[in-house]
């Protein structure tokens, strides 16, 4: 092998030289050859990798200059992407099936509305059911940047007086309700002959159930319950002042404004649950 360049040593810094070793022949025992080169013309120390026969020993100037680096990928602008695409389809089902209903509103309509394929909605969503399950997960996160179940944590936390916790599920119930229960209200008229839209009002059913248990389960272990009253009680009962069907009655039947409906809940369960 000829001219082989077996090392780079030295600061390979802008304002030192950079030096050069080149060999020539093939690796030599060690007993064979002397060292690389002479450390009283480049000032170094050199480290031996292998025993070679060195036919130059050079420096060179270090190129200065602007080093291109690849620019790291961010992903950024496409999330935002997907998610502004996400929230018109969203509101795109929101509004087609509250106002047409399930049974008439088709994929193909809400993807016109939303200006997407339908291919996309099918991709982020699965189909209708998906689109009911994302308009009611937005809906209980009520409004504003923080969700309304993370306040309503909050709120258990800081809080030691059992009534200003339930008075202020009350009026987050005030703002979460009128987002919710029309699309679940529907989300009951479409089960009846949909075993798809059955199967996830029982999954909406079954979580809200599950978090009232959470509810309920907080304020017996602070020793907040009524003789008689334990964690389940208490969380069938949270169930259902929290259901659909009673802002239903209440609210879209009877008028009763929104204020007036958190009141209500909130003085009903202080006197169903609390010691």
């Amino acid at each position: 092998m000829r001219g082989r360049l077996v090392a780079v040593v030295g600061p390979e810094t802008g304002d030192q030289r950079v030096q050069v070793v080149v060999v020539d022949g093939p690796l030599q025992p060690a007993y064979q050859v002397d060292r690389l080169a002479d450390e009283s013309r480049s000032g170094m120390t050199l480290t031996i990798f292998a025993t070679v026969n060195c036919i130059e020993y050079t420096s060179m100037d270090h190129q200065r200059g602007p080093v291109k680096t690849r620019r790291r990928y961010t992903s950024s602008r496409r999330d935002e992407q997907a998610r502004q695409t996400r929230a018109a389809i969203v509101d795109a089902a929101q509004l087609l099936l509250l106002r047409d209903g399930f049974a008439v509103t088709t994929v193909a309509a809400i993807a016109a509305a939303a200006e997407v394929s339908v291919e996309t909605i099918y991709k982020t969503f699965g189909g209708k059911p998906g689109m009911v399950r994302a308009i009611c997960e937005r809906g209980l996160a009520g409004e504003g940047p923080i969700p309304a179940e993370t306040r309503s944590d909050e709120l258990q936390s800081r809080e030691i007086d059992p009534r200003v916790i339930i008075r202020g599920w009350g009026r987050l119930a005030t703002e979460v309700s009128p987002l919710v229960a029309p699309i679940l209200l529907l989300l009951r008229a479409a089960a009846a002959t949909d075993p798809d839209m059955s199967r996830l009002q029982s999954e909406l059913d079954d979580r809200r159930l599950t978090r009232m248990r959470s509810n309920a389960g907080a304020l017996a272990a602070a020793g907040h319950l009524r003789d008689g009253v334990d964690v389940d009680h208490a969380a069938e009962v949270m169930w259902t002042y929290s259901s659909a069907e009673l802002y239903e009655l209440l609210v879209l039947k009877r008028g009763w404004p929104i204020e007036r409906y958190g009141e209500f809940l909130a003085d009903a369960m202080i006197s169903s649950l609390l010691a």
